[in-house]
């Protein structure tokens, strides 16, 4: 049984971002490419500096970007696409209780991508973000990209993030795709090197960087009956209380849980790197 509802998969991705440095490393690299935008002034020179997040989430990413960027632009405008009201509801809760986004103008749009990008456009963006969203449009990462950058303004930035082939999540969900796939869970899904390979023959002006991160899989491999061992094997499969209904899988995937290296105190971790890549519109 997959992790159908919003509840389940919530609880185990929150223990896989308490588990992991993978946020804070993500975040590092999003700010030192902020940073890069307020230098250059490439956002100022605008009345208006525009963001459309693709697959927001509950908007951790988008808060975090106005923040930065109203060191300099005072005048932000948000446009959010996401398809689950409940994450939405989420993020319009988070907006709320953060004063210092009173002035950011949010444009919230429930609906997904590529119905969204069927509509001819009404304005072009300065910044569009992909932050491991891209697995959800399986067969349409291109398209998806594609539609993006023809929606940037010139000197405006496409920043992606995607699994690295050499993450290790990755790596089991590919070698027991056709066994994750039985059990609807993830499988399958295109790494960030693959990524390039394609945005490369598409002739896009990029940059790519490696972000290392680490997790913690300590109690997948010593107890994972426990609530924080079984929240991790349901995200590691995306398959709910997998532990309990697939324990022979489990016993199969923790040969590829050998650690990466371990410290005393019986900690064990395994990478879960991503690419970082930014795309950016010189002409139009």
């Amino acid at each position: 049984m997959s992790i159908s509802s919003t509840e389940n998969y919530a609880s185990s991705f929150m223990e896989f971002r308490r588990m992991s440095d993978e946020n804070d490393k993500m975040k590092r690299w999003l700010k030192e490419k902020l940073d890069e935008c307020i230098e250059e002034d490439s956002l100022t020179s605008e009345d208006e500096c525009r963001i459309l997040g693709v697959g927001s989430g509950v908007g951790e990413i988008d808060c975090f970007i106005c923040e930065n960027l109203q060191k300099k632009q005072k005048n932000i405008c948000v446009r959010v696409l996401e398809p689950n009201a409940i994450e939405m509801n989420h993020f319009k809760a988070n907006v709320c209780s953060n004063k210092s986004l009173d002035v950011v103008k949010f444009d919230w749009r429930q609906v997904d991508a590529l119905d969204y990008f069927k509509e001819t456009p009404d304005k072009r963006f300065h910044i569009i973000h992909l932050f491991h969203v891209l697995y959800y449009f399986k067969g349409n990462e291109m398209n998806v990209i594609q539609q993006c950058f023809n929606q940037l303004e010139v000197g405006g930035r496409l920043l992606i993030i995607q699994a690295s082939a050499s993450c290790r999540l990755e790596c089991i969900r590919n070698a027991f795709s056709k066994e994750l796939c039985s059990l609807k869970g993830k499988f399958n899904r295109t790494s960030g090197e693959d990524l390039l390979f394609r945005i490369n023959r598409l002739g896009y002006k990029y940059h790519s960087d490696s972000i290392r991160s680490s997790l913690d899989v300590s109690q997948c491999l010593v107890d994972p009956t426990s609530e924080s061992g079984s929240l991790l094997w349901d995200f590691i499969t995306g398959v709910d209380k997998c532990v309990e209904t697939s324990p022979n899988l489990v016993l199969q995937i923790r040969k590829m849980m050998t650690p990466e290296r371990a410290v005393p105190g019986d900690k064990a971790y395994i990478p879960v790197d991503s690419i970082g890549i930014t795309i950016q519109k010189t002409h139009l």
